[in-house]
């Protein structure tokens, strides 16, 4: 009887270990989960790199602590939960990179539309209005034409540069 006692105490030392253990790896994914979260948002607002790697090293940690949990998992339930978890966390992943992946294309155009603008810009000050010749007739229509352009171009980029300062509904200041 004493062994079986003893067997029985062993056995609730181990389970209560093992729950503790699933229970602080499930702790540690959802910190890890909010935290790659919160690296995206980060870097989708401010295009910080530094939160690029919080999302790797949140993600990584998250692998970590999930493939613990899993060696865990006992009963198919649990191991049902850690399969379901990680399908959500690969699932939330792929989007945040997505996110990333928008906020790259995004900032590359926006540097691709203000390299335009100054081409524009200098288009039409070094060579139309460079080129008039002022002695000919028409040469004030024609300045007035390029000035009346060069201030349609200001004008567009003043609206783009205001329209990429807005907040957004998910960054409002």
């Amino acid at each position: 009887m004493q062994g079986n006692v003893s067997r029985i105490g062993e056995d609730l030392d181990h389970l209560t270990e093992t729950e503790q253990a699933a229970s602080d790896a499930a702790y540690e994914m959802e910190i890890n989960t909010i935290g790659a979260g919160l690296g995206v948002l980060r870097y989708a607002e401010s295009g910080d790199k530094e939160a690029l790697d919080r999302v790797e090293e949140d993600e990584r940690e998250f692998r970590e602590f999930h493939e613990g949990y899993m060696k865990g998992a006992d009963t198919p339930k649990e191991r049902e939960a850690g399969r379901e978890v990680r399908a959500l966390f690969d699932r939330y992943s792929d989007r945040g990179r997505e996110i990333i992946e928008d906020t790259d294309r995004q900032t590359q155009t926006i540097a691709d539309l203000d390299v335009a603008f100054v081409r524009i810009e200098r288009i039409l000050i070094e060579g139309i209005r460079g080129n008039i010749d002022f002695t000919k007739t028409n040469s004030l229509a024609k300045n007035q034409q390029a000035t009346e352009l060069e201030a349609k171009a200001a004008e567009v980029n003043a609206l783009f540069e205001i329209h990429i300062q807005q907040p957004t509904p998910e960054r409002k200041d």
